[in-house]
Protein backbone atom coordinates (compact mmCIF):
# COMPACT_ATOMS: atom_id res chain seq x y z
CA UNK A 1 0.00 0.00 0.00
CA UNK A 2 3.15 2.32 0.68
CA UNK A 3 4.72 1.71 -2.45
CA UNK A 4 1.24 2.01 -4.40
CA UNK A 5 1.14 5.62 -2.39
CA UNK A 6 4.11 6.67 -3.69
CA UNK A 7 3.65 5.65 -7.24
CA UNK A 8 0.58 7.84 -6.95
CA UNK A 9 1.62 10.68 -5.69
CA UNK A 10 2.18 10.73 -2.12
CA UNK A 11 5.29 12.89 -0.77
CA UNK A 12 5.61 10.94 2.35
CA UNK A 13 4.53 8.44 4.22
CA UNK A 14 4.14 8.83 8.12
CA UNK A 15 3.56 5.43 10.19
CA UNK A 16 1.99 5.06 13.02
CA UNK A 17 3.58 4.16 16.31
CA UNK A 18 3.52 0.62 17.09
CA UNK A 19 3.91 1.00 20.78
CA UNK A 20 5.13 3.09 23.40
CA UNK A 21 2.76 5.77 22.05
CA UNK A 22 3.62 8.27 24.46
CA UNK A 23 7.31 8.63 23.80
CA UNK A 24 7.18 8.23 20.33
CA UNK A 25 4.45 10.71 19.09
CA UNK A 26 7.00 13.80 19.32
CA UNK A 27 9.09 12.02 16.80
CA UNK A 28 5.70 12.14 14.53
CA UNK A 29 4.78 14.70 14.81
CA UNK A 30 7.80 15.92 13.24
CA UNK A 31 7.68 13.88 10.12
CA UNK A 32 4.12 15.01 9.84
CA UNK A 33 5.12 18.55 9.68
CA UNK A 34 7.92 18.14 7.54
CA UNK A 35 5.92 16.06 5.22
CA UNK A 36 2.90 18.80 4.93
CA UNK A 37 5.74 21.37 4.17
CA UNK A 38 7.14 19.55 1.54
CA UNK A 39 3.65 18.64 0.20
CA UNK A 40 3.30 22.28 0.01
CA UNK A 41 6.02 23.06 -1.94
CA UNK A 42 5.47 19.99 -4.59
CA UNK A 43 3.80 20.14 -7.61
CA UNK A 44 2.15 16.91 -8.18
CA UNK A 45 0.40 17.95 -11.28
CA UNK A 46 3.43 17.13 -13.32
CA UNK A 47 2.45 13.57 -13.16
CA UNK A 48 -1.16 13.31 -15.03
CA UNK A 49 -0.04 10.94 -17.63
CA UNK A 50 0.77 7.43 -16.66
CA UNK A 51 4.39 6.15 -17.16
CA UNK A 52 3.22 3.23 -19.27
CA UNK A 53 2.06 5.81 -22.17
CA UNK A 54 5.53 6.98 -22.53
CA UNK A 55 7.67 6.04 -26.15
CA UNK A 56 10.55 3.66 -25.69
CA UNK A 57 13.38 5.51 -26.30
CA UNK A 58 15.53 4.16 -29.14
CA UNK A 59 18.51 2.43 -27.60
CA UNK A 60 20.64 2.35 -31.53
CA UNK A 61 22.83 5.51 -30.40
CA UNK A 62 23.66 3.88 -27.19
CA UNK A 63 26.28 5.71 -25.98
CA UNK A 64 27.65 3.48 -23.40
CA UNK A 65 28.23 4.69 -20.45
CA UNK A 66 29.66 2.25 -18.02
CA UNK A 67 27.38 3.04 -15.51
CA UNK A 68 24.48 5.66 -14.42
CA UNK A 69 23.99 7.19 -11.47
CA UNK A 70 20.81 8.69 -10.52
CA UNK A 71 19.98 10.69 -6.92
CA UNK A 72 16.10 11.82 -5.68
CA UNK A 73 14.26 12.06 -3.10
CA UNK A 74 10.59 13.54 -2.51
CA UNK A 75 8.72 13.09 -5.91
CA UNK A 76 11.07 10.79 -7.10
CA UNK A 77 9.47 7.44 -6.90
CA UNK A 78 7.11 8.99 -10.00
CA UNK A 79 10.40 10.34 -11.83
CA UNK A 80 11.83 6.92 -11.66
CA UNK A 81 8.87 5.33 -13.34
CA UNK A 82 9.16 7.87 -16.05
CA UNK A 83 12.24 7.26 -16.61
CA UNK A 84 12.35 3.33 -16.74
CA UNK A 85 9.11 3.32 -19.31
CA UNK A 86 11.52 5.11 -21.75
CA UNK A 87 14.31 1.93 -21.28
CA UNK A 88 15.10 -1.22 -23.03
CA UNK A 89 17.33 -4.02 -21.60
CA UNK A 90 20.22 -2.55 -24.08
CA UNK A 91 20.90 -0.02 -21.43
CA UNK A 92 23.63 0.69 -19.71
CA UNK A 93 23.79 -0.22 -15.42
CA UNK A 94 22.05 1.90 -13.71
CA UNK A 95 22.62 2.86 -9.98
CA UNK A 96 19.64 4.82 -7.70
CA UNK A 97 19.25 6.21 -4.50
CA UNK A 98 16.14 6.85 -3.71
CA UNK A 99 15.26 8.49 0.03
CA UNK A 100 12.53 5.76 1.04
CA UNK A 101 12.33 3.72 4.27
CA UNK A 102 14.14 0.72 4.91
CA UNK A 103 11.02 -1.17 5.02
CA UNK A 104 9.82 0.18 1.30
CA UNK A 105 12.70 -0.62 -1.06
CA UNK A 106 12.40 -3.45 -1.56
CA UNK A 107 9.22 -3.48 -2.64
CA UNK A 108 9.21 -0.84 -4.99
CA UNK A 109 12.52 -2.50 -6.80
CA UNK A 110 9.85 -5.25 -7.00
CA UNK A 111 7.10 -3.30 -8.34
CA UNK A 112 9.53 -1.74 -10.79
CA UNK A 113 10.77 -4.91 -11.99
CA UNK A 114 7.14 -6.09 -12.59
CA UNK A 115 6.29 -3.17 -14.62
CA UNK A 116 9.53 -2.51 -17.12
CA UNK A 117 11.80 -4.44 -19.48
CA UNK A 118 14.85 -3.70 -17.15
CA UNK A 119 15.80 -6.06 -14.44
CA UNK A 120 15.27 -3.77 -11.26
CA UNK A 121 16.87 -5.30 -7.86
CA UNK A 122 17.07 -3.93 -4.57
CA UNK A 123 21.01 -3.86 -3.77
CA UNK A 124 23.14 -5.90 -2.15
CA UNK A 125 26.92 -6.13 -1.53
CA UNK A 126 28.81 -7.22 -4.78
CA UNK A 127 25.63 -6.74 -7.33
CA UNK A 128 26.99 -6.06 -10.67
CA UNK A 129 26.27 -2.78 -11.89
CA UNK A 130 25.43 -4.48 -16.15
CA UNK A 131 23.80 -3.44 -18.92
CA UNK A 132 19.72 -3.93 -18.40
CA UNK A 133 19.95 -3.65 -14.63
CA UNK A 134 18.66 -0.87 -12.45
CA UNK A 135 19.87 -1.41 -8.95
CA UNK A 136 18.15 0.81 -6.26
CA UNK A 137 19.61 1.69 -2.81
CA UNK A 138 18.26 -0.10 0.57
CA UNK A 139 16.57 1.97 3.34
CA UNK A 140 18.42 2.44 6.32
CA UNK A 141 22.35 1.37 4.63
CA UNK A 142 24.48 3.70 2.64
CA UNK A 143 25.42 2.51 -0.72
CA UNK A 144 28.87 3.19 -2.52
CA UNK A 145 30.28 1.88 -5.84
CA UNK A 146 33.51 -0.31 -6.19
CA UNK A 147 35.48 -1.52 -8.99
CA UNK A 148 37.43 -4.79 -9.13
CA UNK A 149 38.96 -6.70 -12.52
CA UNK A 150 35.55 -7.68 -14.03
CA UNK A 151 34.03 -4.22 -13.66
CA UNK A 152 31.91 -2.03 -11.05
CA UNK A 153 29.68 -3.34 -8.16
CA UNK A 154 28.26 -1.71 -5.19
CA UNK A 155 29.22 -2.26 -1.47
CA UNK A 156 26.00 -1.89 1.19
CA UNK A 157 27.29 -1.40 4.85
CA UNK A 158 25.56 0.05 8.00
CA UNK A 159 26.65 3.33 8.62
CA UNK A 160 25.31 7.12 9.66
CA UNK A 161 22.93 9.23 7.89
CA UNK A 162 24.88 11.81 5.94
CA UNK A 163 22.58 15.27 5.31
CA UNK A 164 20.43 13.50 7.72
CA UNK A 165 19.76 11.02 4.71
CA UNK A 166 20.62 6.77 4.68
CA UNK A 167 21.19 5.86 1.76
CA UNK A 168 22.63 9.41 0.79
CA UNK A 169 22.89 10.42 -2.49
CA UNK A 170 26.02 12.40 -1.57
CA UNK A 171 27.72 8.94 -0.72
CA UNK A 172 26.63 7.10 -3.70
CA UNK A 173 28.08 9.58 -5.96
CA UNK A 174 31.26 10.46 -4.09
CA UNK A 175 32.22 7.04 -4.13
CA UNK A 176 31.90 6.59 -7.61
CA UNK A 177 33.78 10.10 -8.43
CA UNK A 178 37.45 8.26 -7.98
CA UNK A 179 36.67 6.07 -10.72
CA UNK A 180 38.32 9.02 -13.24
CA UNK A 181 38.37 7.17 -16.47
CA UNK A 182 34.79 5.77 -15.84
CA UNK A 183 32.18 7.02 -18.56
CA UNK A 184 29.40 8.17 -15.93
CA UNK A 185 25.94 10.07 -16.54
CA UNK A 186 25.03 11.16 -13.11
CA UNK A 187 21.47 12.50 -12.26
CA UNK A 188 20.27 14.73 -9.63
CA UNK A 189 16.54 15.02 -9.79
CA UNK A 190 13.47 16.10 -8.01
CA UNK A 191 13.84 16.36 -3.64
CA UNK A 192 14.18 18.27 -0.66
CA UNK A 193 17.37 19.57 0.66
CA UNK A 194 20.88 19.11 -0.68
CA UNK A 195 21.81 15.65 -0.54
CA UNK A 196 23.92 14.98 -4.02
CA UNK A 197 24.75 18.41 -4.54
CA UNK A 198 28.05 18.69 -3.66
CA UNK A 199 28.64 14.41 -4.68
CA UNK A 200 27.71 15.55 -8.17
CA UNK A 201 30.31 18.10 -8.11
CA UNK A 202 32.85 15.79 -7.43
CA UNK A 203 31.72 13.52 -10.23
CA UNK A 204 32.12 16.55 -12.76
CA UNK A 205 35.07 17.25 -11.24
CA UNK A 206 36.38 14.10 -12.22
CA UNK A 207 35.16 14.10 -15.77
CA UNK A 208 31.34 12.11 -15.24
CA UNK A 209 29.15 13.83 -17.55
CA UNK A 210 26.42 15.71 -14.96
CA UNK A 211 22.81 16.95 -15.04
CA UNK A 212 20.00 18.44 -12.66
CA UNK A 213 16.51 18.00 -13.10
CA UNK A 214 14.96 21.53 -14.82
CA UNK A 215 12.15 23.87 -12.32
CA UNK A 216 9.86 22.89 -14.78
CA UNK A 217 9.57 19.43 -14.60
CA UNK A 218 10.61 18.71 -11.08
CA UNK A 219 8.09 18.13 -8.34
CA UNK A 220 10.23 19.40 -5.61
CA UNK A 221 12.80 21.76 -6.91
CA UNK A 222 15.66 21.43 -3.66
CA UNK A 223 18.03 18.92 -4.49
CA UNK A 224 18.44 20.10 -8.36
CA UNK A 225 18.65 23.62 -7.18
CA UNK A 226 21.85 23.28 -4.68
CA UNK A 227 23.21 21.19 -7.32
CA UNK A 228 22.83 24.14 -9.85
CA UNK A 229 24.39 26.85 -7.18
CA UNK A 230 27.48 24.55 -6.67
CA UNK A 231 27.98 24.60 -10.54
CA UNK A 232 27.37 20.74 -10.41
CA UNK A 233 25.62 19.78 -13.10
CA UNK A 234 27.62 20.42 -17.08
CA UNK A 235 23.43 20.13 -17.78
CA UNK A 236 20.13 20.72 -17.27
CA UNK A 237 17.38 18.51 -18.39
CA UNK A 238 14.10 18.03 -18.13
CA UNK A 239 13.16 14.27 -16.83
CA UNK A 240 11.20 13.27 -19.90
CA UNK A 241 14.04 13.27 -21.83
CA UNK A 242 16.18 11.51 -19.24
CA UNK A 243 15.65 7.89 -20.52
CA UNK A 244 16.60 9.73 -24.16
CA UNK A 245 20.05 10.62 -22.91
CA UNK A 246 21.06 7.32 -20.68
CA UNK A 247 20.46 5.54 -24.38
CA UNK A 248 22.26 8.27 -26.08
CA UNK A 249 21.24 11.06 -27.69
CA UNK A 250 22.98 14.32 -25.95
CA UNK A 251 20.80 16.52 -27.21
CA UNK A 252 18.32 16.14 -25.43
CA UNK A 253 19.87 18.20 -22.39
CA UNK A 254 20.36 21.97 -22.80
CA UNK A 255 24.20 22.92 -21.70
CA UNK A 256 24.84 25.13 -18.76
Amino acid sequence: MTVDALAAGAVAVVTKPQQNLKHELASVEQQLLQAVRTAAQSSPALFSVPPKTMAKADAANNRHWDMVLIGTSTGGTQAIELILAGLTSACPGIVIVQHMPAAFTGAFAERLHNLYQVQVVEAKTGERVTNGKVIIAPGGRQLTIQQDRQGYYTEVTLAPPVNRHCPSVDVMFRSASVFKSAKIAAFLLTGMGSDGAKGLLALRQANSVTFVQNEKSAIVYGMPKEGLKLGAAEYEIDLSAVANVIVGDATAAVKL
